[in-house]
């Protein structure tokens, strides 16, 4: 969510962006679609050898969702992720007007309230499912050691046997570490506008020439996310460079990222083999979607004013989906109720209102006010 937090009057951008609200819910919406093949894993965590993709609910117009788009979300939340930072922090950073301590309180304040609470909550429906049918559901790393290193958000460090309890918070423990070098470079004035650029060609050659190194150190999925996240901080100069000099790119802009949406879904020598591209679809259509729509927003062409209330909901839905599946199974099972309904997108369509639904209750009762609160008593605690 992009709030109303810029510290620097300096921007060309409006006080608040709305459409990377809405980007980022919708984002958030189709990592369900990705995770809803959740429903179908064997005992051992595993898709059945025999598992046909095709079964997914309305798969017939969802398919390139489901194949491809899923996984290029997280990219795109990597990317998105770095825009907002970089409009947000960086200048902030780098001027000494937002100080770690700032930086840090704002960071717990917003995300660990809902970790700890769904951390607690997935442990519980992981014991009572295991007991249910002696073995976890999807996720097998489930013990105290991997537990201890979630609290601090730090599953997805170089230190897990793989993925643990809540899954999805992988990619916000990735962040964690992206938060802690931006703002060290940030503070040395390493990615300014005009070193961006070489430290961003510097870690697409690192990936191109160094992916096996990189893999045998388990630095591949830390290299890739960081690489979002500065692409999304020259997305971020770019869009200030055009909108500060009152450029009038919308209409070219527009054409090329529908050109490349619609080479995404309908031209088959790109479209069937996807999944050889997605560094270059997460290098050029990602930044190029987020452009599109701060510069036409921007310019008043559109307004997203009134689905801003999808990126509140984000990391809500992002942490709840996965315990609402575990919730979700237990109550068939109790019931005896076939695995097969999971393939009616019926249910699919329920499933997601339900959690859009609990999602915005959850951010307007719970992780606000706790924000505000956690935000305000350390605050006052540092100054004391």
């Amino acid at each position: 969510m992009v709030h109303n937090m810029k510290t620097e009057p300096k921007s060309a951008l409006p006080t608040r962006v709305y459409c990377l609200d809405v980007a980022r819910g919708l984002a958030s919406i189709i990592v369900i679609l990705w995770h809803w093949q959740h429903f179908f894993f064997d005992h051992q965590g595993r898709l059945p050898e025999d598992f046909q993709r095709s079964s997914l609910p309305g798969y017939e117009w969802l398919s390139l969702i489901y194949n491809h788009i899923s996984i290029l979300s997280i990219y795109f939340f990597f990317t998105l992720s770095g825009f907002v930072f970089f409009w947000l922090y960086r200048d902030a950073i780098s001027s000494r007007t937002c100080s770690l301590r700032t930086f840090v309180i704002a960071r717990i304040a917003r995300l660990y309230p809902l970790h700890v609470v769904s951390l607690v909550l997935v442990a519980i429906l992981q014991y009572l499912y295991l007991r249910q049918n002696h073995s976890y559901f999807v996720i097998i790393h489930n013990d105290w050691y991997h537990f201890l290193l979630q609290l601090p958000l730090a599953s997805f460090w170089g230190f897990q046997d793989g993925f643990s309890f809540n899954g999805p918070i992988w990619s916000v423990s990735v962040e964690i570490l992206l938060y802690g070098l931006f703002f060290a470079l940030s503070l040395m004035r390493g990615v300014t506008s005009g070193r961006l650029p070489i430290v961003l060609l510097g870690l697409i050659a690192l990936r191109t020439f160094g992916d096996q190194a990189l893999a045998t150190l388990d630095l591949y999925t830390l290299c890739a996310a960081l690489e979002c996240f500065f692409i999304g901080g020259l997305t971020y100069d770019i869009s200030e460079f055009c909108l500060s000099r009152s450029l009038k790119i919308e209409p070219p802009l527009i054409a090329v990222t529908f050109a490349l949406w619609l080479a995404l879904g309908l031209y088959p020598p790109f479209s069937e083999n996807l999944n050889a591209h997605y560094d270059l679809i997460a290098r050029t259509l990602s930044p190029l979607t987020i452009l599109t729509l701060v510069m036409i927003e921007s310019k008043g062409m559109v307004s997203f004013k009134s689905l801003a209330w999808l990126g509140e909901i984000t990391y809500s839905v992002y942490l709840l989906h996965f315990p609402l599946q575990i919730v979700c199974l237990l109550i068939s099972n109790a019931l005896g109720v076939e695995r097969s309904i999971y393939s009616s997108l019926w249910t699919l369509s329920s499933f997601i209102f339900v959690t859009v639904i609990l999602s915005y209750i959850v951010y307007h009762r719970f992780e606000e006010p706790w924000r505000r609160k956690l935000r305000d008593n350390l605050s006052s605690s540092t100054l004391r």
